[in-house]
C-alpha cells in the first residue's frame, strides 16, 4: 500500500506510528499548577476489550471530528 501510494505522489507520513489512547487534551500553551498535576494520578483499572475501533480524525475549526473507520472484534479467534 505504501509503495502504491508513493507512486501516485501521495505525501507519506515520516513520523513513526505510535498507537495510543487519548484520555484528555488541554489547549496548547495551557498551564496547570504543580499542585494540581501532582494529584492527577490515574487509577489502576482492568477491563476486557470486546473490540478495537480505528477512528479517523478530521480537524475542523471548532475542533476535531472523529469517525469510526473500522471495527475489529476481539473474540479470541486468531486471524
Amino acid at each position: 500500500l505504501v509503495e502504491r501510494l508513493a507512486e501516485t505522489g501521495f505525501a507519506m507520513e515520516t513520523r513513526r506510528f505510535v498507537p495510543h489512547c487519548t484520555i484528555a487534551r488541554t489547549p496548547r500553551g495551557a498551564w496547570l499548577p504543580a499542585e494540581l498535576t501532582n494529584e492527577l494520578r490515574p487509577p489502576v483499572v482492568a477491563w476486557t476489550a470486546k473490540q478495537v475501533t480505528l477512528l479517523r480524525s478530521r480537524l475542523r475549526i471548532g475542533g476535531a471530528v472523529h469517525e469510526a473507520h473500522s471495527v475489529f472484534p476481539l473474540d479470541g479467534a486468531s486471524s
